[in-house]
């Protein structure tokens, strides 16, 4: 067999991986491929006499800082064939878990799938508050002002645990985008109040016309550069 050569695609080599209590073993070259960081931590030199970390059970790579439910949902998406029982299934995550595989791909620099993510959280039903944050959070421009729009157009102003979640800055200035809606010529309701704290529901007419109402310019004079954002 010395005459043998391995081939450079399909002589695929494993490594060991410890995520809290649970092991996972895994394609090295995935994670080299997809990470400049993996890449670097596989060409750490190792001691003389000891085994390089993910060589064994016995010496997995540690990953610390990460939930094994994060990184389950992270390897489906990496893997998604072992997370199929047949190869004409589509892959399906939840919201959560989507945001998990998004949330280690930018921890770890996975730009490909980082992308796979976003795209699969673009087509999903988002709570607009969790939207322009998931924005903010993972640099994600083209989230930020639909996000902005869908809360404008919502009835109730945000919550103060939404306004925490946003920052006080974003949460004022959704205020003043809320508060520019046109007042009501035949409405004594308050119905055209944009206020941070909740107030009366909207009339059903008025309701309807702030869900049509095109948001998009007075966000863009008081945000300014969406890049100040995200």
């Amino acid at each position: 067999m010395t005459d043998c050569q391995r081939d450079r695609t399909f002589y695929l080599e494993d490594i060991i991986l410890r995520v809290e209590d649970t092991l996972y073993k895994v394609p090295k070259a995935h994670l080299e491929n997809g990470s400049e960081l993996f890449r670097q931590m596989f060409t750490l030199p190792v001691s003389e006499g000891c085994s390089a970390d993910g060589a064994s059970d016995g010496t997995p790579l540690y990953l610390e800082g990460v939930a094994k439910t994060n990184f389950a949902a992270f390897l489906k998406a990496m893997f998604p064939r072992y997370a199929l029982t047949s190869l004409e299934e589509d892959l399906f995550l939840a919201v959560d878990e989507w945001v998990a595989v998004l949330r280690l791909c930018e921890m770890w620099g996975f730009t490909d799938l980082r992308k796979v993510a976003i795209k699969r959280l673009s087509v999903m039903r988002l709570d607009p508050v969790f939207k322009v944050s998931l924005a903010m959070t993972y640099h994600i421009p083209r989230w930020f002002i639909p996000g902005l729009v869908g809360i404008a157009r919502r009835e109730s102003s945000l919550e103060p645990k939404e306004a925490e979640l946003l920052g006080w800055d974003c949460a004022l200035k959704i205020a003043e985008v809320r508060g520019s809606f046109p007042p009501a010529a035949c409405c004594e309701c308050r119905c055209n109040v944009g206020h941070l704290i909740l107030h009366p529901p909207l009339c059903p007419h008025r309701a309807v016309e702030r869900f049509r109402h095109d948001f998009t310019p007075k966000i863009l004079a008081v945000f300014g550069p969406v890049s100040a954002y995200v």
